[in-house]
């Protein structure tokens, strides 16, 4: 729980940093003094000093930034492990994929290559052998 105390402590904290900087108000330097002579009356109780109320403030923000920090680190977590699936999919699964591909079409362009002088000869052969039947159509039919 916090205590009355503590929360005299820690105005009287924020007010002094303001009055340190030079950014305080007239009421507000007022406040100081009142409350720096509380502090010193608290401090002599053996209620807390400035440092002690630092360092349980420091303490709280650390204990709730974990707290606050957690769930993120975990999603964090998450996502490596995700991306990693990923990677190890990518590496086993897809890159064979495309390695298969790839040989496929490496080995198909290597037989068009190979056969395209002979694709053109059998074009050629084609074109003669068009003409060839062609006359011997004209002649049979002159002949008979």
């Amino acid at each position: 729980k916090i205590s009355i105390d503590f929360i005299c402590a820690l105005c009287y904290t924020f007010i002094r940093g303001s009055v340190c900087q030079g950014q305080a108000t007239a009421d507000q330097k007022r406040l100081y003094v009142t409350m720096q002579a509380e502090m010193e009356l608290l401090e002599g109780r053996g209620i807390m000093t400035e440092n002690e109320l630092l360092l349980a403030i420091s303490d709280m923000m650390d204990h709730k930034l974990k707290a606050e920090l957690q769930p993120i680190k975990n999603d964090l977590q998450t996502v490596k492990n995700d991306v990693h699936h990923m990677k190890l999919y990518q590496e086993n699964i897809i890159m064979l994929w495309l390695n298969t591909i790839e040989s496929c079409y490496t080995d198909t362009y290597g037989r068009y290559r190979n056969y395209s002088d002979k694709m053109e000869a059998a074009f050629e052969d084609m074109e003669l052998l068009k003409r060839v039947v062609s006359e011997h159509s004209m002649k049979r039919q002159a002949l008979g």
